[in-house]
Order: C-alpha cells, then sequence, then structure tokens
C-alpha cells in the first residue's frame, strides 16, 4: 500500500499539469471563461504533506560561476529587450504619467545646480517626491540622458537589472538553481511588464531599492539600509512605509539594538529633503490615517492612478503563484523568519484586506511570490521520485510557456493612450506657439501636453492653471454651442489655444464653428487659436 503522502505528491504534480495545460490553452484561444484560480486552493491543500515535512538542511547546490553569469545576463538582455521592443515601432512611451515626469525631469534640469523647491506648485509636490528627479538631474551631469532619454532608455535598463537582486535575494534562501528559476519567472512575469507598462517609474525604482534593503537585511548590513530607507522616503513613499513597518517587525524578531541606529541614521538623512515639505508630510499622514481608518471599517478606498484588479493579478500569475504562497506557508511553517516572510506577510495583509492603496502593492507581492516561487519549484518538481521527475520538468517547461504567452499577450496589445501623429502634433505646438500663451485640452492629453508641449496647460481638476470648476467643464465639454464655449474660454484671461485630439470622447467640435476659433493645424488632431476677447 502506497504512503499518504505520496498519493498526495501524485495528485498535487498531475493536478498541477493539468491547471497549467487548461490555463495554456485558455491563454492562446483567448478563452476566460474557466476559473482557473478554482486551482490554488485546491494545490495548495494537496500540498500538506510537502508543508509538514521538516525542512532537509542539506548543502545547496551550486552551479559553475561562469554558467550563473551567462544565464543572468542573457535574462536580464531578455527582459531589457521585452521592455524596449515596443519603441522599435513608436517613440511614444506607455502610460499616462511620462508627460508628467518629463515636465519634472526638465524643471529640475533647468534649475542646476540647485533643487528648484521654491518654484514647483503644489499639484506637483504632492504627486512627486524629489528622489526621481534628483535622480534624473544625476544622470543628466554624469550619462548626459536628458528627460526623454531618462524615460525610454534608463527605466528599461533597471527592469533588466532587476533580475540580479531578484536572483541574490532567492539564492540567500533556496540556492543557485532556486533562484535561477525565480530569475526565468522575473523575466516571463506579465505583472512586472504592466508595471513598466503603465510607466509607473517611482514604483519600479522603489521595488529595486525595496530589494536591495531585504538583500541587505539578509545580511544585516542595517547602515546601508539605512541609506536605502531614507532613499524610498524621497523616491516612493509606498515602499518607504512598507519597509517601515518590516523594519519595525524585524526589530520584535532580531532584538538587534542596530536596527535603532538604522532609523536615527535614515531620519537624519531624510531631514533636509522633508524640511521644505514639513506641511505636505503632516498633511499626508494624517491623509493616509484616515484611508486606513475607512480600510479597517471596510469602506473603499480611492486611489489614484491605473492599477491592476486583483483578479486580474491572479489570472496574469497563475503559473507560478501556486508556488509562490506554498513557499511562504513553508517559511511560516517552518519558522524561517527570513526578511522575505515579513516582506510577503505585511504587503499580503495590506493587500487581502485592501488596506492603504492596496493595489499600490500588487506588482511588490507579486514579486516576493516569484522570489518564493524559484526554490519552491525546484524542491517540488525537480528533487521528486524518478517516476515523478519527468512530470515535474513538463511542469515547469509549461510554467514558462505559460508565462511566456501571458506577457506576449500585454506586449501584443500595445497600451499606448497616444499615437506618433499625436505626438508630432504636440511637438508642433511646442515649436509654434508662443511660450506664454495657454492651451487647453482634455485630461486624458493634459500630462502629454504639459511634458512635450512647453506651454501652460489648462485641463479638468489638473495643474494650477485650471480656473474652472467641475460644473463648469462637464457644461463646456458637453455643449456644441460657440456661444457658450466663447463665454468658457474668454474667463482664462491669456492667450488661448485649443487642442482637440483624436483621443478626445465624449466631446462636441462644433463649438469651435465660430469665427472666435482659428483651425491653425489638422493633422492627426486638430489645434485651434482662440481670437475673440478675454474677460
Amino acid at each position: 500500500m502506497r504512503y499518504v503522502p505520496e498519493v498526495f505528491e501524485d495528485v498535487f504534480i498531475k493536478l498541477s499539469l493539468v491547471s497549467l495545460l487548461l490555463l495554456l490553452f485558455c491563454v492562446l484561444t483567448d478563452l476566460h471563461i474557466l476559473r482557473m484560480e478554482m486551482f490554488i486552493p485546491v494545490l495548495l491543500l494537496l500540498s500538506i504533506p510537502y508543508m509538514i515535512e521538516p525542512d532537509r538542511k542539506g548543502e545547496k547546490k551550486r552551479i559553475d560561476t561562469k554558467i550563473v553569469w551567462i544565464v543572468l545576463a542573457s535574462v536580464s538582455i531578455l527582459a531589457v529587450f521585452n521592455r524596449y521592443y515596443q519603441y522599435l515601432f513608436t517613440n511614444v512611451p506607455p502610460g499616462y504619467d511620462p508627460g508628467l515626469y518629463k515636465y519634472g525631469f526638465e524643471t529640475y534640469i533647468s534649475g542646476l545646480p540647485y533643487i528648484p523647491e521654491g518654484e514647483l506648485p503644489a499639484w506637483f509636490k504632492e504627486m512627486f517626491p524629489q528622489g526621481i528627479f534628483l535622480l534624473g538631474d544625476m544622470l543628466y551631469v554624469v550619462a548626459g540622458f536628458g528627460p526623454t532619454e531618462v524615460i525610454t532608455i534608463f527605466t528599461p535598463l533597471v527592469c533588466g537589472f532587476m533580475v540580479l537582486p531578484v536572483f541574490a535575494v532567492s539564492e540567500n534562501i533556496y540556492g543557485q538553481r532556486g533562484a535561477l528559476i525565480s530569475a526565468f519567472i522575473y523575466l516571463l512575469s506579465a505583472t512586472q511588464y504592466i508595471l513598466f507598462e503603465y510607466s509607473y517609474m517611482k514604483n519600479i525604482l522603489g521595488l529595486f531599492l525595496i530589494l536591495i534593503a531585504i538583500l541587505l537585511l539578509q545580511k544585516e548590513r542595517y547602515i546601508v539600509v539605512a541609506i536605502i530607507y531614507a532613499a524610498l522616503s524621497i523616491y516612493h513613499r509606498p515602499h518607504f512605509l512598507l519597509l517601515s513597518i518590516v523594519l519595525l517587525f524585524w526589530l520584535l524578531e532580531t532584538r538587534d539594538r542596530k536596527i535603532y541606529l538604522t532609523f536615527i541614521i535614515a531620519a537624519v538623512l531624510m531631514l533636509p529633503f522633508w524640511i521644505h515639505r514639513m506641511e505636505l508630510g503632516i498633511s499626508m499622514i494624517k491623509g493616509l490615517a484616515g484611508v486606513a481608518l475607512n480600510s479597517l471599517r471596510g469602506e473603499a478606498s480611492s486611489q489614484g492612478g491605473t492599477f491592476l484588479t486583483f483578479s486580474k493579478y491572479t489570472y496574469l500569475s497563475l503559473p507560478y503563484i501556486t508556488f509562490g504562497v506554498l513557499g511562504f506557508m513553508k517559511m511560516l511553517l517552518d519558522k524561517r523568519r527570513d526578511p522575505v516572510f515579513y516582506f510577503t506577510l505585511i504587503t499580503g495583509i495590506l493587500v487581502i484586506f485592501r488596506i492603504v492603496f492596496f493595489r499600490r502593492y500588487l506588482a511588490t507581492l507579486d514579486i516576493l511570490l516569484i522570489i518564493l516561487s524559484g526554490g519552491c519549484i525546484e524542491k517540488i518538481l525537480l528533487e521528486q521520485r524518478k517516476e515523478l521527475l519527468v512530470y515535474g520538468n513538463i511542469i515547469l517547461l509549461l510554467i514558462m510557456l505559460a508565462g511566456s504567452a501571458l506577457i506576449y499577450g500585454q506586449m501584443a496589445e500595445d497600451n499606448r493612450l497616444i499615437s506618433d501623429g499625436d505626438l508630432r502634433d504636440i511637438e508642433w505646438m511646442a515649436a509654434n506657439v508662443g511660450p506664454e500663451s495657454y492651451i487647453l485640452t482634455n485630461a486624458y492629453d493634459a500630462p502629454w501636453v504639459l511634458g512635450w508641449g512647453k506651454h501652460p496647460v489648462v485641463a479638468p481638476g489638473l495643474f494650477q492653471w485650471d480656473i474652472y470648476t467641475q460644473e463648469e467643464w462637464t457644461e463646456f465639454l458637453r455643449t456644441s454651442d460657440p456661444q457658450q464655449a466663447i463665454e468658457f474660454i474668454s474667463m482664462n484671461k491669456e492667450s488661448t489655444y485649443i487642442y482637440y485630439s483624436a483621443n478626445t470622447i465624449d466631446t462636441e467640435s462644433d463649438k469651435y464653428s465660430s469665427k472666435e476659433f482659428q483651425l491653425i493645424r489638422e493633422n492627426k488632431g486638430k489645434v485651434y487659436r482662440y481670437t475673440g476677447s478675454v474677460q
């Protein structure tokens, strides 16, 4: 009679095979009616024998150093390529934010050698901490990178080099084989690709710094952790908050007094940057406390920006999420308190219980599960009885194929918000419209006009130049009456141009048919000059 653990093992392996085959079929046929996530709890249940099995503390298998570096270099190059791929066909960066970033980089570079803190508008300070633009200054001075190059070249490079800390953190837990599997899974993670596709540069840099912080905590290099901690405070506040919580838990776990020194050093390093934004910081803390309280009450919290939903994330991560969760459960039961454990625990709580802008942490949770999945996959699939080893290798192959199909699907969609033609129209305005003139446009195009158009931009609810109420905007956008449009625009008191792009929806263009609006360019979109009087 076979042992019960062996039966569970057999079923787990074969059901994993079935689930991955079905997932691959759904992705290739674009058939999403099957609820593939139902396999996750079933597979976790079947993995109980593995979870309760004592952790074997054998010697970690090593691979020839040259092979390791060749593999890591190849994976990094491929990660850069799949993010740079779309630039072979278009000059337009992905996402909604590139124009905002370009505006910020240009503002900071133009202020060198000083930080233009005093000239920054309130909306900009609320949206962006200083760190990413100080990095832009550094790249400009050292490497000659302009704002566009930081967006189109530096960001893909950071995504590619993310492979290295993923490997290093995983290697400290599982050894080289498991770490290499994690590196490959990172390469094929559709969730990590979407993080780039949304152009969330702050998130990408914050995630990179978090991985470095994990690596340093594993090695107990607390002084350098303090530097990373301080850097996160001016790079990405959500990851700064995450590291703050984890450090408190790590202090309780290790009782290491050096962590107190970490907080002190970080506070000293942060002070010069935060002293000018103290009021903003206090306001943010109050707002954060309110959001957290509402989350605990079960009230939904609004969060700006476009982020993955939990259901979409689950679907995109299905090739490896079960193994990642299993790796975490194994750590929990083995009472193995690696920093990765605490980062995964805290991030998982924030996401599962929908606390404090939880969707911003999905990409962070994803990369932690990627790290945990590599060693787990190696142990379950590649250290099996001989009769199951073939199945294990097939499953590993299917994980790679399903991941490839999912990330290819995201790449093929090419979710850029504007076209090259739109960008040429905006660049034409930059060259042909006086710099003191205002450009009126919609919220969809506003960041691009601000970054590439080099003009004050008037758009619904954006920037410091918007003088209108939401009701006035709604009435203006919906009307087809030229007289109403004239009354609306004349309130601006400045020379005004209107950018009416092909992306404008639910907006009547007949309002520009009177003689007060002169059509001066018609290409992909239209550019009008308001020639009437102002109030």
